[in-house]
């Protein structure tokens, strides 16, 4: 006889609460042990760069753990306080070099809309049926390419690992000409009001949180 696996038999409630201290060891057993490669590595590489391949490995590891949990962070999932998730997250978001905040908008973005293709269509922009067949043939053929399986892997990469990255540095950019173009032309201007005037070119939301930051310094200083 067939078993039929219902609903029921899935208890998720336990694992639907925050619980600050697992979380709190889960970030020094994941932070500690990377930024203790970072000196280990240093030390190696002074020896023989043949120690530095598995001690890499072991760090993509542990960055790979800070990007999850700075996922949970961009969810409000990690801890009970959303504040300490921000600030917890924001640090992850400095260990990976990723801008946490505007990530996890976009992030919340695709769990809001996926499924509604009138606004979301996949990291990948998929195209329907009817409009792949008003495509010509050579268009079809790169956008079967594009859209691969295998080109998951190449396309992830840019995804996770550059594109965060180079919106971090190409906002950060922009921000710095704007505050010296903006204290040129009036010395007395203060940073608050710099940061609140101030919009990106490039990612509106690309460099929210060093803003924010600044922000609370001037405030601190004034």
């Amino acid at each position: 006889m067939k078993n039929t696996i219902k609903k029921s038999d899935f208890v998720l409630t336990p694992y639907m609460k925050s619980n600050d201290f697992q979380a709190t060891c889960q970030i020094l057993n994941t932070v500690v042990p990377y930024i203790l490669l970072w000196f280990l590595a240093v030390k190696a590489a002074a020896i023989s760069a043949w120690f530095l391949p598995p001690i890499i490995i072991l760090m993509t590891l542990f960055s790979v753990r800070c990007f999850s949990l700075m996922h949970d962070c961009g969810h409000y999932s990690l801890f009970n306080s959303k504040k300490i998730n921000r600030c917890v997250g924001f640090i992850l978001g400095i260990i990976n070099a990723i801008p946490q905040y505007p990530w996890s908008r976009d992030h919340a973005f695709h769990h809001k809309t996926n499924g509604n293709w009138e606004q979301y269509r996949g990291v990948a922009d998929f195209i329907s049926t009817e409009e792949f067949s008003k495509l010509n043939s050579s268009d079809q053929r790169f956008y079967e390419l594009l859209r691969h399986p295998l080109m998951a892997f190449p396309g992830g990469f840019f995804y996770l690992a550059l594109q965060p990255r180079l919106v971090l540095i190409v906002g950060i950019y922009d921000f710095v000409v704007d505050l010296f173009s903006c204290l040129k032309n009036n010395p007395g201007i203060g940073l608050s009001a710099i940061v609140s005037a101030h919009k990106s070119k490039h990612c509106v939301l690309a460099i929210t949180e060093m803003e924010k930051v600044l922000v609370k310094c001037d405030r601190i200083i004034s």
